[in-house]
C-alpha cells in the first residue's frame, strides 16, 4: 500500500513580518484591515508567485476565537465573506488581485479571522505501489479584521500583582484588558505603573501573538528581578513615545 504523507507549513503575520513560505508564494499585505465606508465592508489583497513554476492557490477563512491563555481557536468562517477568486492558479511571475467582501453591514464590534492561503497540491503521478511520498503544503495565514465605523480599542490594566519565584526575583502579573469594540495589539503601547514603565520591548517578548479583541482580556507576566514596583499605584497602557 502506498503511503503518502503531507505537512502543511504555516506563515502567520503579525507587525508586518512573514516566514518562509514567501519561498512559495507572498500574500500582500501581511495584516488586512476591512473598514466600514457607506454600509460596506470591502477591500483587496494581492497573491504573488515568485518562483519559476506555476502554481495553484485556494483561500479559506476562519474566525480567530480568543482564549484568555493567550491562545486562539480557528472556527470556519466562509459564509460570512464573499471572495473573488476563491482558487486561482498563477504563472511564474504572476500577480492575482483578490477583492473580499463582509457580509454583515450590522457589525457592531471588530472581529477577528486568519485568511488561509493555501498551496493547491498537484496530483501524484503513479508510481510504485509500495513507496512512501511526502508532500509539503504551503500555507499563508494572514491576519484579517473587520472595523465597524468608528470603532475604538479602550484598553485598562487590571489585577496587578507581584509574585515572588524561588530564586529570589520578582514577577509582575497584571491582565490588559479591551471593552472598547475595537481590536488591540499592544506592539506600541507602554504600561505604567506608577513611576514604573514597561515600553514596548519589554512586552512583545512576553505577549501573546494575538491582538487583544472587544470585550477579551491578556494574561503578562514580566520577570522584573529586584525592581520595585508599587502596585498599589494607578496602572495605565498607552501608545508609546519615545
Amino acid at each position: 500500500m502506498r503511503q503518502i504523507f503531507t505537512f502543511v507549513l504555516a506563515a502567520l503575520s503579525l507587525f508586518g513580518w512573514t516566514s518562509a513560505a514567501r519561498a512559495n508564494f507572498e500574500v500582500r499585505p501581511a495584516i488586512i484591515e476591512i473598514e466600514e465606508s457607506n454600509g460596506r465592508f470591502e477591500s483587496q489583497f494581492e497573491i504573488v508567485n515568485p518562483r519559476e513554476k506555476p502554481i495553484a492557490i485556494e483561500i479559506a477563512v476562519k474566525q480567530r476565537v480568543f482564549l484568555p491563555d493567550g491562545g486562539e481557536e480557528l472556527v470556519a468562517a466562509d459564509d460570512d465573506f464573499l471572495i473573488f477568486p476563491l482558487q486561482t492558479a498563477l504563472a511564474p511571475g504572476e500577480r492575482q488581485l483578490v477583492r473580499i467582501s463582509y457580509l454583515d453591514p450590522s457589525l457592531e464590534s471588530s472581529r477577528s479571522f486568519r485568511l488561509i492561503v493555501g498551496e493547491v497540491l498537484a496530483p501524484l503521478e503513479a508510481s510504485s505501489a509500495n513507496a512512501a511520498t511526502i508532500r509539503t503544503r504551503f500555507e499563508f495565514n494572514p491576519s484579517l479584521h473587520v472595523i465597524p465605523k468608528g470603532a475604538e480599542a479602550r484598553l485598562a490594566i487590571e489585577n496587578v500583582r507581584i509574585e515572588n519565584g524561588a530564586d529570589g526575583k520578582n514577577f509582575l502579573r497584571l491582565d490588559v484588558v479591551n471593552s472598547g469594540n475595537r481590536y488591540a495589539y499592544l506592539s506600541d503601547k507602554e504600561i505604567v505603573i506608577g513611576e514604573y514603565r514597561l515600553p514596548p520591548e519589554r512586552i512583545i517578548p512576553v505577549m501573546a501573538p494575538r491582538p487583544v479583541g472587544p470585550g477579551n482580556r491578556m494574561s503578562l507576566e514580566f520577570d522584573i528581578g529586584t525592581d520595585v514596583v508599587q502596585v498599589s499605584e494607578p496602572a495605565t497602557i498607552r501608545t508609546f513615545k519615545p
